[in-house]
């Protein structure tokens, strides 16, 4: 009889490890904000854009200067 409630226990102890493993990871994330990677690369990728653009409109100028 002991030694099925040593191993429900144990259960109970893995599956409460599990929780707090989920709730630490969920609170990191929200202390992290929301999704900072997308945003992250949502901003490298207009910056990226707008040096192109800059890149462009400076030989279209040299361009038409010829």
């Amino acid at each position: 009889m002991h030694q099925t409630e040593v191993k429900r226990l144990k259960d109970q102890l893995i599956d409460t490890k599990s929780a707090l493993r989920e709730n630490v990871a969920v609170i990191q994330q929200d202390s992290k904000g929301p999704n900072t990677d997308g945003l992250l690369m949502v901003d490298q990728t207009v910056k990226y854009t707008n040096q192109i653009q800059m890149e462009r409109r400076k030989l279209q100028e040299e361009k038409e200067e010829l």
